[in-house]
């Protein structure tokens, strides 16, 4: 990194992007092929301590690492070693030398949906559901993230509010499941913020659909998912920040969203 960005192009690469690269190398050079005593193991258990920590803001604590090595796995597998290798021989830096190394791939995809996608994997890792949604790698085809689940009453007149401040560039993961009839989930995002909002919706033969929340330009949209509870098992809703591109070795601000959920007898 000194030698193709400070020295060779006069940039200084962004912490996160460095070691990205870093922690890919272990796997590169055959290190991690003897799961049971790899780096990637200890990094899989680094990242599950704190799953919904940024990938860009670089703390230097044990769960970016683990952040960093996942995305790093998964970048590989979908894209190939030269994303990495372009990147870094580029005068840019960060977010826009990634962006600069897929177009030269000539992958239509940018940043922001490699990520959200790389957030639904961490999800769902299963190729049925799409290319784009999985591990190759032996050892993280079974990976997957457990959502934070919330339990909706079936009865009465009921409404869950969650309320959550998020960084950029971090998955999140909330689960609904219970509730009846028409399922309304009502997303409150910061105006001042960048949205992504897909969600996931399993039916009661536990397959899986991927869809994506609209949202107008105060960040705020809703869904209604009817026969809840009967035909509809849960919903997996993944809210991401994607607003700050550059600058990411300075200060990540905060973003507040609101998930209110409650049932209603018809789809409008």
């Amino acid at each position: 990194t000194f030698n193709q960005k400070e020295k060779l192009r006069k940039a200084s690469e962004e912490i996160w992007l460095n070691e990205v690269r870093a922690e890919y190398a272990p796997t590169l050079v055959g290190y991690d092929a003897n799961y049971e005593d790899s780096n990637l193991k200890r990094r899989v258990k680094n990242f599950l301590d704190k799953p919904s920590n940024s990938l860009t803001e670089w703390e230097n604590k044990t769960y970016d690492y683990g952040i960093a090595d996942l995305f790093a796995q998964y970048v590989v597998d979908q894209y190939g070693r030269e994303i990495l290798v372009d990147s870094l021989k580029s005068s840019k830096v960060g977010i826009a030398s990634f962006d600069e190394a897929l177009r030269k791939g000539a992958f239509q995809e940018d940043f922001s949906q490699v990520f959200t996608n790389w957030v639904i994997t961490l999800f769902l890792n299963d190729c049925a559901y799409g290319a784009r949604y999985c591990y190759h790698n032996p050892h993280l085809v079974n990976f997957r993230v457990i959502p934070q689940t919330n339990f909706f009453p079936s009865v009465g007149e009921n409404v869950l509010v969650l309320n959550n401040v998020i960084q950029d560039w971090a998955g999140n993961w909330y689960k609904i499941t219970g509730g009846k009839d028409t399922l309304k989930v009502e997303f409150r995002g910061d105006p001042a913020g960048v949205f992504r909002v897909p969600y996931i919706v399993e039916d009661a033969q536990r397959k899986f659909s991927i869809q994506f929340l609209s949202l107008d330009a105060t960040n705020n949209g809703e869904l209604f998912i009817p026969r809840f509870n009967s035909e509809v098992r849960s919903v997996v809703i993944l809210p991401i920040s994607q607003k700050k591109t550059q600058g990411l070795d300075e200060e990540h601000p905060s973003y507040q969203f609101s998930l209110s959920i409650s049932t209603t007898k018809r789809t409008p």
